[in-house]
C-alpha cells in the first residue's frame, strides 16, 4: 500500500509543475483475472496512471501497479507484483461521458520468482469509460486485456477509479501601453474647417459610411455597417444558466432595442470544439434560448427576436488553447444592418 500512495505522490509532483498543458492523474484498482494454465491465482492491483495531453483527442500515459501476496498456484508460496506500463490513450469526444481506447507495453517483476514465473515484458490493450462529476473530477471504468510475453499468460482486468483533471489556467491578456516622449507642436494658426458629417452618430462619415441609418449603441466597422453585439457571457461546465454578473450586457442591449423600436435582432450561441458536434448545437440553442429569454423580461417583444445556435461551427479564436476554447463560448445579438 506505500508503493500505490508513493505512485500517486509522485504523479501528483508531475502533474504540479506541467503549468502549460493538460494533465491527469487517475488512482486505481483493478480485479485481474488468470486463466486455468497461469501460475498465478486471481489478484487485485493498485495503482495510479497519468495523462498528458498530446493533441485534442490523444494522451501519452504511464502507469504503475502492485499486488501483494499474490498466491502461486499448487505452492504455498506467494509473490508480489511491480508492473510498468506505457499507454497511447485515444479518446471519442464528449463533455460528460467521454469513451477512449487504450494500447501499449510496458515491464513486470516479481519478488519470487520461480521456474514459470519470472521478471517479463507485458502488452496490454483495452476500452474505458470517463463520467465527469465536475471539471476537476471524473470516475473510470476499464476492461482490460493483459498479455504476458514470456509466460504466455492472458489476464483480463476490471479497472474503477478517480481522475482528477489539471487544466492550463487562463491567461488575460494585458495590453502593452507604450510611453512616448512628449512632442512640441506649434500652435497652427486658426483656420475654421468644416467637419465632415455623421448623420447617425456611428463615427464613420457619411462620405464613406455604407450603413447611414445605424441605430444608436451599436458598434460599428470602419465602413459604417454594425458588428455582432458581443453579450461576453461565460456559462458554467454544462450549463445555460445566465450568471447574475452578466445581466448589465444583457440589460445594455435591451436599452438599444428599446432606443430603436424597428430594430430586430437574432441572437446566436456558440460553443468551443470540445464534444461531439450533435451536443455542440442543443448547447448553444440553449444557450442562446437563455439569453433571448432575458431579454424578453426585459421587456423586448418575442417577435422582435430569434435564437440560433451554431455549435462549434463559428470559432473566433484558435480551439487548441484554454483561452481560444474561452473566447468561442459566446453569445451574441445579430441585428442584420448590412
Amino acid at each position: 500500500m506505500k508503493k500505490l500512495w508513493l505512485s500517486i505522490s509522485v504523479s501528483a509532483m508531475l502533474v504540479s509543475s506541467a503549468v502549460a498543458t493538460d494533465m491527469m492523474i487517475s488512482p486505481v484498482v483493478t480485479k485481474n483475472v488468470t486463466k486455468d494454465s497461469s501460475q498465478l491465482d486471481d489478484y487485485f492491483t493498485y495503482g495510479a496512471k497519468v495523462s498528458k495531453k498530446v493533441t485534442n483527442s490523444v494522451y501519452a500515459q504511464f502507469g504503475y501497479e502492485y499486488a501483494k501476496d499474490v498466491d502461486i498456484k499448487n505452492t504455498t508460496k506467494e509473490t508480489d507484483l511491480n508492473r510498468f506500463i506505457v499507454n497511447g490513450v485515444y479518446e471519442f469526444g464528449g463533455e460528460k461521458v467521454v469513451p477512449y481506447l487504450f494500447a501499449g507495453g510496458g515491464y513486470e517483476t516479481v519478488n519470487n520468482s520461480t521456474n514459470l514465473i519470472d521478471d517479463q515484458a507485458v502488452l496490454n490493450a483495452g476500452v474505458g469509460l470517463r463520467y465527469a462529476v465536475n471539471e476537476s473530477l471524473d470516475v473510470l471504468t476499464e476492461g482490460r486485456y493483459l498479455r504476458k510475453v514470456e509466460s504466455e499468460d492472458n489476464d483480463l482486468g476490471v479497472t474503477l477509479g478517480i481522475n482528477f483533471k489539471f487544466n492550463e489556467p487562463k491567461k488575460e491578456v494585458v495590453p502593452e501601453v507604450k510611453k512616448e516622449a512628449p512632442k512640441v507642436v506649434e500652435k497652427p494658426k486658426e483656420v475654421k474647417v468644416e467637419l465632415p458629417k455623421d448623420s447617425d452618430f456611428d463615427t464613420v462619415v457619411d462620405t464613406v459610411d455604407n450603413c447611414p441609418a445605424t441605430p444608436k449603441g451599436l458598434k460599428v466597422d470602419k465602413k459604417g455597417c454594425a458588428l455582432n453585439y458581443n453579450f461576453y457571457v461565460n456559462f458554467d461546465f454544462d450549463k445555460a444558466d445566465i450568471k447574475a454578473q452578466y445581466y448589465p450586457k444583457v440589460k445594455e442591449f435591451a436599452e438599444i432595442m428599446k432606443n430603436n423600436p424597428a430594430l430586430k435582432a437574432t441572437i446566436e450561441g456558440h460553443t468551443d470544439a470540445q464534444g461531439s458536434d450533435a451536443y455542440n448545437q442543443k448547447l448553444s440553442q440553449k444557450r442562446a434560448d437563455s439569453v433571448m429569454n432575458a431579454l424578453i423580461k426585459e421587456g423586448i417583444a418575442k417577435d422582435r427576436l430569434k435564437a440560433v445556435g451554431y455549435g462549434k461551427t463559428k470559432p473566433v479564436a484558435d480551439n487548441a488553447t484554454s483561452e481560444g476554447r474561452y473566447q468561442n463560448r459566446r453569445v451574441e445579438a445579430n441585428t442584420n444592418i448590412k
